[in-house]
């Protein structure tokens, strides 16, 4: 049974529905939003670029930049641009996200004095740039909170049209205890890469490149750590193993990528840019399980063991620094009772789950911590790192132009704002994840992160801090499915332990086991990835793959003998020819098997040697028993006498039985000749001529 963790917050909760009281004011409908598509009655589009200072103090001056755009068929005249302030502070996240979607009713009072000349005229499809100043301590602006500023403009001939964005205001930041952000950044992609490291499409490439999701990921995390975040990483060793292999040149590329020399590049500069921002100060790393084998179908199909060696490649991984322990990551409700259980039985006792699966009980008027304790029977616990979804959506809004990254930052900075003003005595820490890790451009997140570092009503902490015993929690209700539809099947699974057995049975005949296994075990892993739910065709195509690998390198170590060997009795020598055709040594032993069993006997010729790439003949003492042909089957077996192939089709012919065949005709011959004779002269002999 699973039972979440629980924590006290009542008398939290009556603090801030007095504080909601006290700010709640009566709204009147904004004029216009400025993403309305615009019409020849509504012609005027306005944007908000810039805000200077980004966390204004008593006494500042802020300039709020943009541009007004006409949109309609006709020229517009005596165009200015004014501020209008909500003078009562924002009451909720909610309200924050209406206010930078341009949803929110409210309309603000203007403030005259900001009133500011654009343009005498603009023709259709013309644009302009404007500035407008204030004052901080000259506007309506009460004491810390989150208030709606609007921009609008005013013309000659038609109404007004505004545009409003959150402004985080805090003259009094040193009452406040604030809250926290622990920034993920999560390292995850499907790895299609082979037993022999051969890249089997393009697409992991494509993330690697600029512009690309894990690009993204690692590119603008490593800016925003540049200047100063602390960034917990989750990364996946499957991704950075595969990625050093193509920059060192240890892996091949599938045809489609017609400059390898480039796409090591793509990979090497990658690598080079992760590695800089692991180094970086407050960076902390956690590993995923290998390839994220997917931990539900493993168990659901008997197959546990895809875990177990999933995560001693998580705790071996030499791709990555040493990290501060292991995660399991299973953040897009892959997360079922006994998929945790089969972690936590395994010291996994970290794991980044949906926050849909662990709701909060009720619905608190403020934000939980990201985290809970996850206890299991048998005394076991595990603790759930879960992602604050509003935060995540404000990374998720549309960021293709300036204003749009200038609303998208705004709508962060008001929304972490929020969370220490909803408990201003009583801080927490949200997780910060992006809901498409690596969607968003590198450099607009980069800067977004970068502004929440400076806010001074937010810390942002690493993922330890939020792993303290200390930190509040709260009642959550468990969701954790029973089952997981979307696993990967038992059919899909079920050709992996043969493959394993094979992979066992023929490593050990290898001076090397562990290293001519490596590969394969790796791309068996990477076979077994939950990445591969959504393309069950591409998977099944990896397995079969791996399979004509493993059938190739079973045929380089075999006998070259053919054919019949004759003995002059009913014993002799055997010539066989061992030949060995990989790249390291092989040590192998020899058993001779007919049918019937009872016709043949053979002195064992001991281990046999083969070096790389080389033929070793040796003879086997064989005693034939019985006359005719004898089919013999050559087995090549391990050190310790366990078959892994069989090989050669041999015929031993005994000429010593051959030859008592003969004679045995010879005599039987004598004999009927004789007892003819004999019988004729019983009867007198011939009759007279």
């Amino acid at each position: 049974m699973i039972r979440a963790s629980w924590g006290a917050g009542l008398l939290a909760v009556l603090a801030w529905s007095l504080l909601g009281t006290l700010l709640l004011g009566a709204p009147s409908p904004l004029v216009a939003t400025a993403q309305a598509q615009a019409t020849d009655s509504d012609p005027l589009d306005v944007a908000v670029t810039d805000l200077l200072p980004l966390n204004p103090q008593p006494g500042d001056t802020i300039t709020i930049s943009g541009t007004v755009s006409n949109t309609s068929s006709r020229s517009v005249t005596g165009i200015e641009v004014q501020l209008r302030v909500s003078p009562q502070a924002l009451i909720s996240r909610s309200e924050v996200s209406a206010v930078t979607d341009q949803t929110t009713t409210r309309r603000g009072v203007s403030i005259g004095e900001t009133r500011t000349d654009v343009a005498a005229a603009l023709a259709p499809a013309e644009e302009v740039p404007f500035q407008v100043t204030a004052a901080l301590d000259d506007l309506p602006l009460a004491g810390n909170g989150v208030y709606a500023v609007l921009v609008e403009v005013l013309t000659d001939e038609v109404g007004a049209f505004a545009t409003s964005f959150p402004l985080p205001w805090f003259p009094n930041p040193e009452i406040l205890d604030p809250s926290g952000i622990v920034v993920l950044a999560p390292v995850r992609a499907k790895v299609d890469m082979g037993a022999r490291n051969d890249l089997r499409s393009p697409a992991l490439i494509s993330q690697l490149a600029p512009g690309g999701p894990l690009a993204n990921v690692v590119t603008g995390n490593a800016a925003a750590a540049a200047a100063g975040v602390p960034v917990s990483w989750l990364i996946d060793p499957a991704v950075a193993q595969a990625a050093g292999r193509l920059a060192q040149d240890q892996a091949s590329f599938p045809p489609s990528i017609t400059d390898p020399g480039a796409a090591r590049g793509t990979a090497g500069q990658w690598l080079s840019t992760l590695a800089d921002a692991l180094a970086a100060d407050g960076a902390e790393l956690r590993v995923g399980q290998y390839a994220e084998v997917d931990a539900a179908g493993a168990v659901a199909a008997g197959q546990v063991g895809l875990l177990d060696q999933s995560l001693a490649l998580t705790a071996s991984a030499d791709a990555l620094p040493p990290a501060d322990g292991p995660i399991a990551l299973l953040p897009d409700d892959t997360a079922t009772p006994d998929t945790l259980v089969a972690y936590a039985q395994r010291g996994v006792d970290l794991a980044l789950l949906d926050s849909a699966l662990l709701p909060t009980t009720g619905q608190p008027a403020y934000t939980p911590s990201g985290v809970d304790a996850i206890e299991f029977e048998g005394d076991r616990s595990m603790q759930a790192v879960l992602p604050d979804e509003r935060l995540a959506a404000h990374l998720a809004r549309p960021s293709a132009t300036a204003d749009d990254q200038f609303l998208l930052q705004q709508g962060l900075l008001g929304d972490a704002a929020m969370i220490t003003l909803e408990l201003p005595q009583a801080p927490r820490l949200a997780v910060l994840l992006e809901e498409e890790p690596g969607a968003l451009d590198a450099a607009v997140y980069a800067q977004a992160l970068t502004a929440l570092a400076q806010a001074p009503y937010i810390e942002l902490s690493g993922l330890s801090a939020l792993l303290q015993p200390d930190v509040r929690s709260e009642p959550r209700t468990s969701r954790l499915p029973g089952d997981d539809p979307d696993r990967l099947s038992s059919e899909y699974l079920a050709p992996i332990p043969g493959l394993q057995a094979r992979l066992d049975a023929f490593s050990r005949v290898t001076v090397d086991p562990l290293a001519f296994a490596a590969d394969f075990r790796d791309a068996i892993l990477r076979g077994a990835s939950s990445h591969w739910r959504t393309d069950t065709a591409g998977g099944e195509a990896l397995l079969a793959s791996i399979d004509d690998d493993l059938t190739e390198e079973e045929q380089k170590v075999t006998t070259v003998s053919t054919g019949t060997v004759t003995f002059s009795g009913n014993s002799g020598t055997l010539p066989l020819t061992i030949s060995n055709e990989l790249d390291q040594a092989v040590e192998v032993g020899v058993v001779l098997q007919s049918d019937p069993a009872v016709r043949l006997a053979f002195t064992p010729p001991g281990l046999v040697f083969v070096d790389a790439g080389k033929r070793v003949s040796i003879e086997i003492a064989v005693e034939v028993f019985g006359s005719g042909p004898l089919p013999v089957s050559v087995i090549l077996t391990d050190r310790e006498g366990r078959p892994f192939i069989t090989t050669g089709d041999l015929v031993i012919q005994s000429s010593a039985t051959s030859m008592v065949a003969a004679l045995v005709a010879i005599i039987g011959a004598v004999a009927f000749v004789a007892m003819v004779l004999w019988r004729f002269r019983r009867k007198g002999g011939p009759p007279d001529e």
